[in-house]
């Protein structure tokens, strides 16, 4: 389809040079003419040479595919829409464009991607849009309701809520932190009442344990929003003692049983293999060969885990040890990749990618239609729910959420 796109392109140019030839004919000047023909001729460079690539190595991420016209026996409502998606993701030049535009930016020292803000001075990267809505009383609810229906099958949940990065590294993004839609401190108020209003103590927000060890090391990449193997181990360490005072047979792993290494890989996604973070592809530019970013070390915690990804209709992944006790459940983001491998003394944990590309975004945490079968089958002693800031406001925007209608 991609070829049929450059010859459309071609008789287009041809046409428009036929045409004006006719006229030209007629007393036309014959300057004008020649202008007239290289003017639409440059507007169709962008589309003869066309990337046909799969992937986009800079940004990470795929391309757009052609569209089809027709969808069944029916024209295709969104070709439009996803023809402009595909033209704008392969148009020739379209790196060096965004490249020079991003070297603009560096004019006012923060570079302003999509969703993210970097400041070049210290290496930081923030998110742009700040979490902004209460969580309200159906928020409650949903969550409560949940928790009742677990505990009817004996089973107990716990959720982490992970802090974002802007909350621990505040010092880094001033910017962000002078904006009228920035909540602030008055944040952990928020969290600090819903935790009261549903699970109490099984509702972990680990700021302040995140606040005292900052210093140590680093808790969140500096380009990227995923936190980092310590990070998720101090998270980690807060739900364990949770979990303790439960079922007492739960042992908590300490982090000197792990060997420590240091790279400078940053991890996004379920291999710590990417030298360059989300963000840092959000902002659609190379900032590693500008800035050097690959020069931040990070503590990387060798547990021995190995995670076994067995599905791909919604990404369900397993970690057994036949020597361990208790079966754990896991729902939640790519967040939980780093987290769940410190789970290495339970005999299984079964974790569930909610962030899944084939659920919709305001579906990913409906339960009842995408998760209540794949519970009923591991019989879980525990079920622990994942969630960053993005995704507690899925309970006030989507309904149901984890709601059992």
């Amino acid at each position: 389809m991609e070829r049929v796109l450059f010859l459309l392109t071609s008789i287009m140019c041809l046409s428009i040079m036929f045409y004006f030839g006719i006229k030209h004919r007629n007393g036309h000047n014959k300057i004008d003419l020649v202008f007239i023909i290289l003017f639409f001729l440059s507007l169709c460079i962008p589309a003869i040479w066309i990337s046909m690539d799969k992937i986009n190595e800079i940004e990470n991420k795929p391309l757009q595919t052609f569209p089809k016209l027709t969808k069944g026996n029916s024209i295709n409502p969104k070709f439009g829409e996803e023809f402009d998606n595909y033209f704008n993701d392969r148009f020739f030049g379209r790196d060096n464009i965004l490249n020079f535009y991003t070297d603009l930016q560096t004019i006012n020292k923060i570079i302003k991607g999509k969703e993210s803000m970097f400041f070049p001075e210290n290496g930081w990267m923030f998110k742009k849009f700040i979490w902004r809505a209460f969580l309200n009383y159906n928020a409650q609810e949903n969550l409560n309701n949940f928790k009742n229906y677990l505990e009817k099958k004996g089973i107990k949940l716990y959720v982490i809520f992970i802090p974002s990065k802007i909350y621990v590294y505040n010092e880094y993004a001033p910017v962000l932190l002078n904006t009228e839609n920035y909540f602030g401190w008055y944040f952990k108020e928020i969290i600090d009442h819903f935790k009261e209003a549903t699970l109490k103590e099984r509702f972990i927000f680990p700021i302040n344990s995140f606040l005292s060890v900052k210093d140590f090391d680093y808790l969140y990449y500096k380009t990227d929003h995923h936190w980092t193997n310590l990070g998720a181990y101090v998270a980690y360490q807060d739900l364990a003692k949770i979990i303790k005072k439960d079922f007492k047979d739960f042992k908590i792993t300490p982090l000197s049983k792990f060997n420590r290494s240091i790279s400078k890989k940053i991890y996004s996604g379920v291999k710590e293999n990417h030298k360059v973070g989300s963000w840092m592809m959000d902002l659609r530019y190379n900032q590693e060969k500008y800035y050097h970013l690959e020069n931040t070390p990070y503590s990387y915690f060798d547990t021995g885990v190995k995670i076994k990804k067995y599905s791909d209709d919604c990404e369900f992944f397993d970690i057994k040890n036949e020597n361990g006790k208790y079966n754990v459940y896991v729902l939640g983001n790519s967040m939980s990749f780093q987290f769940i491998k410190f789970f290495d003394s339970v005999k299984n944990l079964h974790f569930v990618f909610a962030n899944h590309i084939k659920i919709p975004i305001n579906e990913r945490w409906k339960f009842k239609k995408y998760y209540e079968k794949d519970l009923e089958k591991h019989k879980p002693d525990m079920f622990i729910l994942v969630m960053s800031d993005y995704d507690l406001l899925l309970l006030n925007q989507f309904n149901p959420f984890l709601t059992l209608n």
